[in-house]
């Protein structure tokens, strides 16, 4: 299966960069539905709702919150019901990723802190997390220029995220597992000094799918 980073569908590309410079007491949070067969979501922090009618492969924009210990919980709208919640600290200026993963009846949640971890110079990172119900551990390898191939990331289990760093340049991404093409994203041109995540969600036999993504921590 070959798709454009820049396409939705199967594939879906979100740009969520922030360029605006964080106030001293703000964090950044964004939300990810990677709920399979999940029906639409709101998402509360400390009680007040921050998103609303977010669907499974949504990955919203960060919005900013108070830096501190915060919770924030999952709810269905129709009927309204929590589904999942979590409590952490955010602290000021870092970026974090919350999703709800799994299945409706083993709802899982992603606590990604997305300001974590450094990047080697002269290269970019990536990290993949594998919250795909029912998915085996896959890795992740580039194709480069010349016909050069490159494992970044070796095998992600079911609910793990790994992180690897990736060559500053033009490349096409693929999922592998056993030497089968899971998923293959073309037209990736990473930036130096840039973080990425790719989110594999959906069951691998309905709607699975890879979020690539930038991350906005710097």
């Amino acid at each position: 299966m070959k798709k454009n980073w820049i396409q939705f569908g199967v594939l879906a590309l979100v740009t969520t960069l922030s360029l605006m410079p964080a106030r001293a007491d703000d964090a950044f949070i964004r939300v990810l539905h990677g709920l399979s067969l999940g029906s639409k979501v709101d998402v509360y922090i400390d009680g007040y709702k921050k998103y609303n009618d977010v669907k499974f492969s949504d990955l919203t924009k960060y919005i900013r919150v108070p830096a501190g210990y915060r919770t924030v919980r999952v709810a269905t709208n129709s009927p309204a019901r929590t589904i999942a919640s979590t409590k952490r600290t955010f602290r000021r200026g870092e970026f974090y990723t919350i999703g709800v993963y799994g299945l409706p009846r083993q709802v899982r949640i992603l606590n990604g802190h997305d300001s974590s971890g450094g990047t080697l110079y002269g290269q970019a990172r990536l990290t993949a997390y594998n919250l795909s119900p029912g998915m085996k551990p896959f890795s992740v390898v580039a194709y480069l220029k010349g016909g050069r191939i490159q494992r970044l990331i070796n095998n992600v289990s079911y609910g793990q995220g790994k992180s690897g760093n990736i060559p500053a340049t033009a490349l096409t991404v693929r999922l592998v597992r056993n030497g089968r093409i899971l998923q293959t994203i073309t037209g990736v041109s990473p930036r130096m000094g840039r973080k990425y995540a790719a989110y594999a969600i959906g069951r691998p036999s309905r709607n699975f799918r890879v979020l690539l993504d930038k991350t906005a921590s710097q």
